[in-house]
This record gives C-alpha cells, sequence and structure tokens, in this order.
C-alpha cells in the first residue's frame, strides 16, 4: 500500500460483537481486539 501511495484505514464500527469491527471499548477505553490492533502497529512500519 505505501509504495503505491495509499492509506490503508481500519473502520472501527464500535461493535465488538457478532458482525463487529471495534478495538476499543469506547465507553472503557479497553482494547477488545488485541490481535488486529497489533497487526495494524507492525503493518505502519512496513516499507
Amino acid at each position: 500500500a505505501k509504495q503505491n501511495g495509499i492509506i490503508p484505514v481500519y473502520w472501527d464500527n464500535g461493535h465488538a460483537g457478532n458482525n463487529g469491527f471495534a478495538l476499543f471499548n469506547r465507553s472503557t477505553g479497553a482494547v477488545v481486539d488485541q490481535g488486529a490492533l497489533e497487526a495494524i502497529m507492525r503493518a505502519r512500519t512496513i516499507d
């Protein structure tokens, strides 16, 4: 993506249940999808 000038975006829809895409609990700030968050953080350093 970076080589092609594309900026990836993750849409957190605030729902952590079935068919949800939440990374964080919006009430508490707690991480609800640690695996996805770690993948995003790793990907930001890939050239």
